[in-house]
């Protein structure tokens, strides 16, 4: 089973049906997105709408990761030439605002 763990300041809701199932579970968009992220989810069509550049964002910081791994054996962000630094670094800056509960606008 895959384990995730989201810390966010909003609960999921959970709708159930009247054997009291559920049926639907709505996140905020902020949680939502962690969730994206945290899972490594790349396809576009799981991302909110207008928010594909993120999900591109997310796969070339994967990218990145990998190719240093596959170069040096493990992610050493000093072993990246300095302008992946500088990519990597700008990435990971784009995604962290926008699991930042207090500046989500979207």
């Amino acid at each position: 089973m895959l384990k995730t763990q989201v810390q966010s300041e909003h609960l999921p809701r959970f709708s159930k049906d009247t054997d009291g199932k559920t049926v639907i579970v709505s996140l905020d968009t902020t949680t939502y997105i962690k969730l994206l992220i945290k899972a490594n989810i790349t396809d576009k069509a799981f991302w909110p709408s207008g928010m594909e550049r993120v999900a591109d964002a997310l796969a070339r910081i994967r990218q990145i990761e990998s190719d240093c791994i596959a170069h040096n054996g493990e992610f050493d962000w000093e072993k990246l030439p300095e302008a992946f630094q500088d990519e990597y670094d700008g990435l990971c800056l784009l995604l962290d605002e926008l699991q930042d509960d207090r500046k989500v606008n979207f």
